[in-house]
C-alpha cells in the first residue's frame, strides 16, 4: 500500500470517529442532572439559569447589607468624635 493510500484511509477513518462523536443527539433521552427531567442537558437548564440568578441576587443583597452596616457604623463613630460624644 502506498503511502498516500495509507494517509487517505487514515483520514476516512479519523473523519468516521469524529462524526460518530459530533451527531445529532435524541434529546428526547437525555435526563438533566440539576431538574432530572428530560429533554435538555444541565448546561441549558431553565431551573439552574433561575437558580443562578436568584443565587447571584442574594449574595449581591447581602454584600450591600453588610456594606450598608459598615458604612452606619463608621458614620456613627464618625459623628460621635466630630460631637463629642465619644
Amino acid at each position: 500500500m502506498s503511502s498516500v493510500a495509507a494517509r487517505n484511509n487514515y483520514v476516512e477513518a479519523t473523519n468516521d470517529k469524529k462524526k460518530s462523536r459530533t451527531g445529532a443527539v435524541d434529546r428526547s433521552a437525555v435526563t438533566c442532572y440539576f431538574c432530572d427531567k428530560t429533554g435538555h442537558f444541565k448546561s441549558e437548564c431553565p431551573e439552574k439559569a433561575q437558580w443562578e440568578a436568584a443565587k447571584v441576587a442574594k449574595a449581591a443583597g447581602a454584600h450591600s447589607a453588610r456594606l450598608a452596616a459598615k458604612t452606619d457604623k463608621a458614620f456613627t463613630i464618625f459623628e460621635d468624635a466630630v460631637t463629642g460624644a465619644w
